[in-house]
């Protein structure tokens, strides 16, 4: 894990070859804590702001709170660690502390289903945005996991999305991988 600065020079480095082995995604909670998702190893690793092990939780399986290629990592209210489960086509939701809260998706390509997630973000009204890899779109979602809505581009499909962003007047921005695009969207 690499911590830059605001002008880009690098303040610290934080290695882990005991415990990672494929660091696929990182968020910061408000805390400071720095939230790891492995998708090698199925776990989701918890920091503190200077960047000693804390816990980890997690492990292979399809029950709640364990993964099957954990794929990205968010913090949503009260630092709820959001985490796309992506072979579990599915997003589970805990606590600070790594307890389970809830899960939400199903394989499927229907409204609410989720085809392979990756990225997570949440936005500024508490909504979850998803994006929905396998079916090439995003999906957004109540904090609870209630389906809103789905944004497509039907004109311009997405191509293997993977990232995602939300800025504060209501758009949406999506890393395209297979269209080396970056795509933004009015979503509010």
């Amino acid at each position: 894990i690499l911590v830059y600065t605001s002008d880009g020079q690098l303040c610290s480095r934080f290695s882990y070859p005991e415990l990672l082995q494929q660091a696929l995604s990182v968020a910061v909670a408000s805390s400071g804590h720095v939230i790891v998702a492995d998708s090698e190893l199925d776990m989701i690793y918890i920091m503190d702001k200077h960047g000693r092990y804390l816990k980890k939780f997690g492990g292979t399986g399809s029950s709640p709170g364990h993964f099957n290629r954990p794929t990205f990592v968010c913090v949503g209210e009260n630092d709820c660690i959001i985490v796309s489960d992506g072979d579990n086509h599915r997003i589970q939701v805990f606590d600070k502390s790594g307890k389970f809260l809830y899960a939400f998706g199903e394989a499927g390509s229907g409204k609410g289903q989720l085809c392979m997630p990756f990225g997570v973000v949440v936005d500024y009204h508490g909504n979850i945005l998803v994006v929905d890899g396998g079916n090439q779109r995003i999906q957004i979602f109540k904090y609870g996991g209630e389906f809103v809505s789905c944004i497509e581009s039907l004109a311009d499909p997405m191509r293997a999305p993977r990232g995602i962003a939300v800025t504060t007047d209501g758009h949406v921005w999506v890393a395209d991988r297979d269209n080396h695009c970056v795509k933004k969207f009015k979503y509010l």
